[in-house]
């Protein structure tokens, strides 16, 4: 399949996004895409239907108005049923989540740095940035959990936590807020709070 051949242009006015779209674009997201467009050029076109209703590219289609753009890359899709382009609008969201390896995303920043690459170009604003730079490791124990010479340091803004062979990291005005509500339950130290709090969720929720 050439998909190259099945990009076409289309007036941005003659473009109608779906009226209940359930993927929210608050205008900071807008802000980021049309830069993202600006700086790199229209990497993913549109798709649509035959009476030209977005069914994937809401935000794009927003950046672009916002962007001044008379015309957009888009696909057509004409094969779908009604249940099916409503399945695929959601499936595109919904697939595309998923977690960072906190580790390597850091890394491949710190080397857009490196070559003067404005990080925040890539989709981060610039709070997110810094915790993502100072993201420490998750340690795992191995099994020993006397043996604390391999632990990386933590930051002032977080705190370890202990379940086991496994040690995290979690942030610690988010910790301070979970032992507010769990105070009353759990006693001991602060990493013995929510060491306690953790087991019984696991507890609860196995």
């Amino acid at each position: 399949m050439n998909l190259s051949k099945q990009i076409v242009l289309v007036e941005v006015e003659k473009l109608y996004p779906y009226h209940n779209n359930p993927k929210e674009h608050p205008p900071e997201q807008i802000d980021k895409i049309a830069s993202s467009i600006k700086n790199y050029g229209f990497i993913q076109p549109l798709v649509i239907d035959g009476d030209n209703e977005v069914i994937i590219g809401h935000g794009r289609l927003e950046a672009s108005k916002k962007l001044g753009l008379d015309k957009v890359p888009v696909v057509v899709k004409q094969d779908l049923s009604d249940a099916e382009v409503r399945a695929l609008r959601i499936a595109d969201n919904r697939i595309a989540e998923s977690d960072w390896n906190m580790e390597q995303l850091t890394e491949e920043l710190e080397l857009l740095e490196m070559d003067n690459i404005p990080l925040e170009d890539v989709g981060f604003d610039q709070d997110e940035i810094e915790a993502i730079l100072e993201f420490p490791d998750i340690i795992d124990n191995s099994g020993n959990e006397d043996d604390r010479s391999n632990r990386t340091s933590v930051s002032k803004s977080s705190m370890v936590v202990s379940i086991g062979t496994i040690t995290s990291i979690l942030d610690y005005d988010f910790v301070q807020e979970v032992m507010a509500k769990i105070g009353e339950q759990f006693t001991g130290e602060p990493e013995e709070k929510v060491k306690d709090f953790l087991e019984w969720y696991l507890y609860e929720c196995d």
